[in-house]
C-alpha cells in the first residue's frame, strides 16, 4: 500500500499481527477501490496504491491502528500527511509495532 512500509519479517509476531489487522478490514475476496499517485510501481515492480474499502481508508487505519510504518516514495505524496498524522496517533497511544519511519528519497 502506497505511503506505508510493510512488515515483511518472515516469522516475526509483527508481521503476523499487521496481517492479521489487514484481514479484519479486508477479507479475503473483498473489492476494494484503489487510488493511484504519481506512480503506480515501485523499484521493485510493487504496486503502489492507496485502498479504500466502504468508506475506510484502509493505509490510514493501518497507521493509525500501529500496524505499519510511514514509507514514503516520491513523488507520490498526495496522501503522506494523512499518514502521518495516522501513526503520530498511534505512538501517542502507544499502538505502534513499530516506531520506525522510513523515508525514500526526499520528502
Amino acid at each position: 500500500m502506497n505511503g506505508l512500509g510493510d512488515f515483511n519479517l518472515r516469522g516475526h509476531a509483527s508481521g503476523a499481527l499487521a496481517k492479521t489487522k489487514l484481514e479484519e478490514l479486508l477479507a479475503m475476496g473483498t473489492v476494494v477501490q484503489l487510488e493511484l499517485d504519481v506512480e503506480n510501481r515501485d523499484r521493485y515492480g510493487r504496486a503502489l496504491a492507496y485502498v479504500r474499502h466502504a468508506n475506510v481508508f484502509v493505509n490510514r487505519e493501518m497507521a493509525r491502528s500501529g500496524m505499519a510504518a510511514v514509507s514514503i516514495y516520491p513523488p507520490n505524496v498526495k496522501q503522506v500527511e494523512v499518514i502521518r498524522a495516522a501513526v503520530d496517533s498511534a505512538r501517542a497511544s502507544r499502538r505502534n509495532v513499530s516506531s520506525s519511519v522510513r523515508r525514500l528519497g526526499n520528502v
